[in-house]
């Protein structure tokens, strides 16, 4: 088996920014939380070898598929408009955006790795989109990492094996002061984005959160 690296994916995202430059550091720094995480699973015996490494290749191209793309646009977007039209985009870009890459990605590792489906979401115990909300499954797995969070012990990916194949979530976190415009507490949240906020989600629930802080999930699901 050949595991995913740090260096590698770093290598995958690096290249799509400016050298120096405010997102290269948001793209480096989100790439190394994410990474850690294919260090660990939940139970190791459960996974077979060969398994273990399609998973881990699946997930790290759609991390660097959502980094180079989805995540690369919306922090252009901050960059270039500010933080309040950049939420205002977000709630039109990122359903439309996610559903073209789920498509993508489906064709693209159904013929690589001879599966039969393949979808992605991102989910979340403190959602701004109720679309987003996480189903019992989620929910049990966030709760778990919550409590792991509150004893020291940092959230580690999930992989449970299911009738149909693979079910993997892979814990995200904020990674960089930039992400506090939108996510943050009443003192670093942009004011007029907060307005949008809570124009468009008036449930709003993706608050409170500090850099460092665990965010929720990437949910996969492999259908074999």
């Amino acid at each position: 088996m050949h595991p995913v690296t740090v260096q590698q994916l770093a290598s995958k995202i690096v290249k799509y920014t400016g050298k120096g430059d405010t997102m290269k550091k948001y793209f480096s720094l989100f790439t190394i939380f994410i990474a850690m995480q294919f260090i660990f699973c939940s139970d190791p015996k459960s996974v077979p070898d060969e398994d273990r490494e399609m998973i881990n290749k699946i997930t790290a191209d759609t991390m660097s598929s959502m980094q180079s793309g989805m995540m690369k646009v919306m922090m252009e977007q901050v960059k270039s408009s500010g933080f309040a039209k950049s939420v205002s985009f977000c709630s039109d870009f990122a359903p439309e955006g996610g559903k073209n890459l789920n498509l993508k990605l489906k064709e693209k590792f159904i013929s690589e790795h001879n599966i039969k489906d393949f979808k992605f979401r991102r989910t979340s115990l403190k959602y701004r989109n109720p679309k987003n909300a996480p189903d019992s499954f989620e929910e049990k797995v966030l709760n778990s990492w919550n409590d792991d969070e509150k004893s020291g012990k940092k959230a580690e990916t999930y992989i449970e094996s299911v009738e149909s194949g693979y079910r993997v979530l892979m814990p995200i976190r904020i990674p960089a002061k930039t992400c506090l415009g939108c996510h943050g507490t009443p003192e670093t949240i942009d004011a007029e984005a907060a307005k949008v906020i809570d124009s468009l989600y008036p449930e709003d629930h993706a608050k409170g959160f500090s850099e460092g802080d665990l965010r929720g999930a990437i949910s996969f699901e492999i259908t074999k």
